[in-house]
This record gives C-alpha cells, structure tokens and sequence, in this order.
C-alpha cells in the first residue's frame, strides 16, 4: 500500500465498510485524516447508501441503550450487544430520550424537553450535545412535565442538501406558549452552536402526536383543523408549503403516522382492525394506496418495504416487536421481540459522517 498513491488508496478505502473504516484509522496519521475529513465521509457515504441493498435498524431505549438490528435476511435477524451512549453512561439517573423518527446520512437526533439534544451517529459512537432551545426553556418555565410529553412537539432532523448542513428543528403550535402567530419555528446553526427562528414560519397550526419525517431535503407534518394538510419545510430555502391535502381528514392524530417507504412520502392511518398506508405521488399530487393491511389490531409503525413487497414494521406493546407483514398472505411473523424494553426503531445507514 506504501507503493501506492495516497488518491488511489483514497479510492480503495471508499469501498470499504465503515466498520472496517473505523478500526483502520489506527494504520496511520494520513489515514485517520483521511476518513475524518468531510470530503472522504460524504463520497464513502455515497458508495454506502448505493451498495446497501437494505437499511440497517437501530433500536434506542429511552435511557440511550442502543442495539443494531441487520434485517438483510428477515429469517435470521442478526442483533449487535446492547451499549450505552458514552456521554451519558456516567449518569446516575439518565433521562429519558425521544428519538426523531428518520435518520439522515447515517446520523440520529436524540431529545429530552429538559435536557440537551445530542445528535450522534450510531457506527462510529461520535455525538455531539445541543444547548436547550427556547422551546425548551419556556416547557421549564411553565413546568410542563415530562409525562405529557406525547402532546408536546416533537423534534425534526434533516440536511439542507444544497449547503451540505444538517439542521435540527422545532416546529410548534404558539398559543400553549403564550407566543404570537399561528406557529414558531427554530432551527439549529451547527457554524454558530445557537437556535435561531424562521422569520416566516407556518400559517398552519400542526399535530404533535406524529413525529415529523425527514425526506430528499424536506420535513413534513400534518396540520390541525377539519381538514388534515401535509405540510412540508424545504431545509434549504426555510419555507413552508403545503403539499397536499390529505384523504385521511377522519383519522385521529393518534392514528396517524407519517413515514418513507422507498423513498416516497407514505402515510399510514390505522382504523382497527384495518391499516392503510398511502404513497404520494409529486409529480400529479395525489395519493396512492398501497397497502391495506387485514386483521391488525394494534398501529404498525412501518420502517422499510423488503422483497416481495413486504412489510417491514414495528410495535411497541408489551415491549418492542419487529414485525414482516406479508400482503399476499394477509399475516405477520415477529422476526425480534424484547419484552422487557420499550424501545423505538429507526432506519439507518452506516456512515463515518460527524459535525464539526
């Protein structure tokens, strides 16, 4: 390897797999440099996400216990020892963590209303810790507890894909805060380590229950009032639009779940015993439904679509279950059960990706 040009060697380590990437750091000083700057993380991530045939699947209790799932064969589900976030592992009583529902480049955001955000990337173990937002400060000030968290706003993570960013926002209703307009929105500045507010946030009250969902540059929410809208923030532009109306104005916030299945907009909606999970289509703005799922009775979160159409989908009852649903057969086999955690499932690729 010596012989060979450091770009061509550049080259060969692009192909590897980032877990091999993370013990070769240690080969040489050029190396390491080499995979911790910003420029090889982004083309090995490239390579990454277009070799994988298939998403990796964290689950992450809420006290930051983290355990990888490979669904590469949904027969055999191969799970990683559970480990705990360093940066908390010294707490005597840690807090209990929401985990932003969708990934972005191998990196997952973590947050509690009245403790730091941390956003770190599962392969590597890199994390780095968020100041409190405003958002937060005014759920001390007014003493909301935790235990009402459900109703409370939830944290959206995504990248501004022209600038290369990556950018944590709240997105929350101003009334219950005693604040103007519809809605406030604040977003996070890596460059300047502060919160700051869009100017021009929504017109449109949302609802907290589903988590915002990050896709191709945008974060969506639904919107309150009679009749449900899908409204999206463009990362790059920071404006909001609403894309659609929605055919599921009936359904109830707790009912709803905004997802990505093959990188469409999917939303599922759940009237038991029946699911319904529709696509978007952007280019005529309608919807497509493409799974009606039979004999469910309780709300599948879905995570990723595997061969032969199936369904790959989880539960968090009694504990945590990963779930295939078989639309042929109308019936579903837990591949992976944890009675005892009750622990929330996100979607991922390995990357070498931080945030400087």
């Amino acid at each position: 390897m010596e012989s060979l040009p450091h770009d061509i060697v550049e080259r060969i380590l692009e192909l590897v797999p980032v877990k091999s990437l993370v013990r070769f750091k240690s080969v040489s000083k050029q190396w390491k440099s080499t995979m911790e700057s910003q420029y090889f993380q982004t083309k090995q991530l490239i390579f990454g996400v277009r070799s994988v045939r298939e998403l990796d699947v964290l689950l992450v209790s809420k006290e930051l216990k983290t355990m990888v799932l490979m669904p590469h064969d949904h027969h055999h589900i191969a799970a990683s020892a559970p480990r705990t976030l360093d940066s908390l592992s010294s707490l005597s009583s840690p807090p209990c963590y929401l985990v932003c529902q969708t990934s972005c480049d191998g990196l997952v955001c973590l947050n509690a209303y009245l403790h730091l955000t941390i956003v770190f990337n599962p392969t590597t173990r890199w994390h780095r810790s968020l100041p409190l937002s405003r958002l937060q400060q005014l759920t001390f000030e007014k003493r909301i507890r935790e235990s009402y968290r459900y109703s409370l706003p939830k944290l959206g993570f995504g990248k501004d894909k022209i600038n290369d960013t990556y950018k944590p926002v709240w997105l929350y209703n101003s009334y219950e805060f005693g604040l103007e307009n519809a809605t406030t929105c604040e977003v996070f500045d890596f460059s300047t380590n502060s919160w700051r507010y869009i100017t021009s946030s929504s017109p449109y009250r949302v609802i907290a229950c589903p988590y915002p969902l990050y896709l191709d540059g945008m974060l969506y929410w639904l919107t309150e009032g009679e009749e449900t809208k899908v409204l999206s923030l463009d990362l790059h532009t920071e404006t909001f639009q609403v894309i659609s109306e929605a055919l599921f104005v009936q359904a109830a916030p707790k009912d709803i779940i905004i997802c990505n299945l093959n990188n469409c907009l999917c939303v599922s909606i759940y009237n038991r015993p029946q699911q319904d999970i529709w696509s978007f289509n952007s280019e005529s703005k309608t919807w497509e439904q493409i799974y009606s799922l039979v004999n469910i009775y309780f709300h599948l979160s879905p995570l990723a679509i595997l061969e032969e159409n199936k369904l790959l989908c989880y539960v968090r009852v009694c504990g945590t279950r990963l779930k295939i649903y078989d639309p042929k057969t109308s019936s579903s086999v837990s591949v992976y059960r944890d009675p005892a955690l009750s622990e929330i499932l996100v979607c991922y690729v390995k990357s070498l990706i931080s945030i400087l």
